[in-house]
């Protein structure tokens, strides 16, 4: 019984720092330098540095896939 007494405390506290997290970020998004950081994050973050490094090899993949597709269609 205490697991899913434990599991319902975790929840609620991820619960709570998403909400302050996201609270944080509404009130941060006044700042014009706030913004210029998120531009930068979103062309240059660890995210988006993996996702441009994935692209051609994801175009590669949707490329080859049309190709068969035409081919035994």
């Amino acid at each position: 019984m205490s697991i899913y007494i434990n599991v319902m405390a975790l929840l609620m506290w991820n619960l709570i720092y998403y909400a302050r997290a996201k609270t944080e970020e509404r009130h941060l998004r006044h700042y014009d330098e706030y913004r210029e950081y998120c531009a930068f994050v979103d062309k240059r973050g660890l995210l988006a540095t993996i996702g441009n490094t994935l692209n051609p090899i994801k175009t590669k993949y949707v490329r080859i896939k049309r190709a068969l597709n035409r081919i035994y269609q």
